[in-house]
């Protein structure tokens, strides 16, 4: 690869012209061989007039590339999470199946979990909400975040926050729902219980709930 130039451009990104191939945007922060000083010569350089274009070494040239690929798959995440909030974990397989390699899809992950344009917190918040109308318990969500990659103290605390949020969201009181909507429906004790419990409810707020009704 045969630098022509290197510019810096909104956004904290960087333009690399070269001899053979259209330009292209990668990060800083998405290099690993190339060094901080060696980029900043070749941006002095590509700026003196003049002189003919710089070669990087083999190593250099892959490192470049793969900064190149970090930066497409950042764009390519971005462009999921305008549309919705996302978690790393299935961010991660959308890109895989846009043909991502690993290595670039972490690295710019790892961008926007640290400028906060992907949360596991905002997304499973989120996803809560999208359910709030299913009596569901502590446990079914636990479940169902743990599926989506979340670390459990993150989906301990997401769950605590939704619980909290509003009295409707009460897990005591989504538990009382559904058991009298089971007891309408003739269901015996055995099966109220047995299907509280696929919901996600804790055996003890199963009987406390049993007990106040």
């Amino acid at each position: 690869m045969v630098i022509c130039a290197v510019q810096e451009v909104p956004f904290g990104c960087l333009k690399i012209s070269t001899t053979e191939e259209p330009s292209f945007f990668i990060r800083e922060s998405y290099l690993s061989v190339l060094s901080a000083e060696k980029l900043e010569n070749l941006m002095s350089y590509s700026l003196t007039a003049e002189i003919s274009p710089l070669s990087l070494s083999e190593e250099e040239e892959l490192d470049m590339k793969r900064a190149k690929n970090a930066y497409l798959a950042e764009k390519c995440a971005v462009s999921f999470i305008s549309r919705a909030e996302q978690c790393r974990y299935m961010l991660s397989r959308k890109l895989e199946a846009k043909g991502f390699d690993k290595m670039s899809i972490s690295k710019a992950l790892d961008y926007l979990e640290a400028t906060n344009i992907l949360d596991d917190y905002r997304y499973s918040l989120s996803y809560l909400h999208s359910r709030a109308e299913k009596r569901e318990g502590r446990l079914k969500m636990m479940a169902n975040l743990s599926s989506r990659g979340i670390k459990k103290d993150v989906a301990v605390s997401v769950i605590d926050t939704f619980f909290s949020e509003r009295s409707e969201n009460d897990e005591n009181e989504k538990c009382k729902k559904e058991y009298k909507k089971l007891k309408d429906k003739g269901l015996e004790d055995k099966k109220i219980y047995d299907r509280l419990c696929r919901l996600g409810f804790s055996s003890k707020i199963i009987r406390e709930t049993k007990r106040s009704l």
